[in-house]
């Protein structure tokens, strides 16, 4: 790569508002690995985890499943990650509530419907988040395989499924709500806990949970 070109220089000569997602994660990497540079692993980063966002609320056990990232470069990237969930959260060492991560969530504006696993510790507060996958203005492609699939890749044993929908309305379809009880049952062979499911949008937050709906 051109010196010119590259991150480190860049930001030397220009600042850090210059640099791309990738060029930013390739200088916390520091160094790339056999077949790759520290920018071309940066973007295979950015896209298992979609994107900053996904990565800095992932796991260090998810983060060190990508080849290529040793213990060094996933912890580097598991303190970024949590200093800015501290920040994001207003209190030292402190973590966010499910109430306020959701809130977080329908605040924004969506082109399109989402879906995140939100990953919970013992007392239910969130201690990571990970996109799963996005979709169109009507229709979110999603199946129970890939949600315990980042569920184990992150070695969380409780999560939420978060679902926005861009739409407005708050409420399940009929597969939201045959999405939910098929992952019920498969988590219960895995020792897994599905705590709930949120479906989210800017007039409010439904919880299959509250709703008593998490029961098969």
């Amino acid at each position: 790569m051109p010196a010119d070109e590259r991150p480190r220089e860049k930001l030397a000569r220009f600042g850090p508002g210059v640099l791309g997602d990738a060029e930013l994660v390739a200088l916390l990497l520091g160094s790339g690995t056999k077949g790759k540079n520290a920018l071309e692993l940066s973007r295979e980063v950015l896209e298992t985890f979609g994107g900053l966002e996904g990565l800095c609320h992932s796991s260090l056990a998810g983060i060190k499943t990508i080849p290529g990232i040793g213990e060094g470069k996933a912890a580097v990237l598991s303190a970024v990650g949590e200093i800015l969930r501290r920040v994001m959260v207003g209190s030292k060492g402190g973590k966010a509530s499910l109430f306020d991560v959701a809130e977080g969530f329908r605040k924004k504006r969506y082109e399109c419907e989402e879906c995140h696993l939100l990953f919970l510790d013992g007392r239910g507060k969130v201690e990571g988040m990970s996109l799963l996958c996005r979709g169109n203005q009507g229709r979110i492609e999603v199946s129970p395989e890939q949600i315990l699939r980042l569920a184990l890749r992150q070695g969380a044993t409780r999560f939420v499924l978060l679902h926005v929908h861009p739409s407005g309305i708050p409420l399940p379809s009929r597969e939201d709500i045959a999405l939910t009880l098929e992952t019920l049952r498969r988590c219960r062979g895995l020792g897994l806990c599905f705590h709930d499911h949120l479906i989210v949008s800017s007039e409010g937050i439904y919880s299959f949970k509250e709703q008593g709906n998490m029961r098969l």
